[in-house]
């Protein structure tokens, strides 16, 4: 990256990000990702429409489901049918604290729409498009509250907070002179006192 901001040059080597999915006994996340990209392997082998798109998705959200258990999905917005919808998703707003790094966002919505007319080449490709998948306003819609739902989960089980339901709480003579009480093991005892040593 090389940048000029009104006079102070920012440069930096290059930035390489990499992103690899482990999946196995354990590997909530990981299982996933892999079950994401193997999703359409088959496609080839079968009719390109709108309702296998959502029955794969349907079955993706199923295993999300199962691999996730009883931890609540964030909440999302539910996407209502609009005509030349083709994308409407929403990452929920996150809260996390990553051993004592705190990250927080707003929501994030992603918003796609075909504007069929003159001129417009690439509104009329995906209006035809979508005509050719059978892609009714109902069925769009049902896709992006499947891949909502999906994402909803992730960021739910990310979220999950300890067993006590927040952080840790230390009494007061604790917190001064004490530096036991930041392990994980006092999490669900916050009353309890004891004798640290001065």
């Amino acid at each position: 990256m090389n940048l000029d901001l009104l006079g102070a040059v920012v440069d930096t080597s290059p930035i390489d990000v990499s992103i690899t999915a482990h999946s196995g006994q354990g590997q909530i996340l990981g299982n996933i990702v892999t079950d994401l990209a193997n999703l359409f392997n088959n496609l080839p082998n079968q009719p390109l429409n709108i309702d296998t798109l959502n029955q794969k998705l349907g079955n993706l959200l199923n295993l999300v489901n199962n691999a996730l258990g009883g931890i609540p999905a964030a909440t999302v917005p539910t996407v209502q049918p609009a005509a030349g919808q083709i994308l409407n998703l929403t990452v929920p707003a996150l809260n996390l604290n990553l051993l004592g790094l705190l990250v927080q966002t707003t929501p994030i919505n992603v918003n796609a729409d075909a504007e069929a007319g003159s001129g417009n080449l690439l509104g009329n490709v995906l209006t035809s498009l979508l005509g050719t998948l059978d892609a009714t306003p109902d069925k769009v819609a049902q896709l992006n509250n499947t891949l909502n739902s999906v994402l909803a989960k992730v960021v739910g089980a990310l979220e999950r907070r300890a067993p006590d339901g927040g952080a840790p709480t230390w009494s007061p003579r604790c917190r001064r002179r004490c530096r036991r009480c930041s392990t994980r093991r006092w999490w669900r005892r916050p009353a309890r006192r004891h004798r640290s040593s001065t």
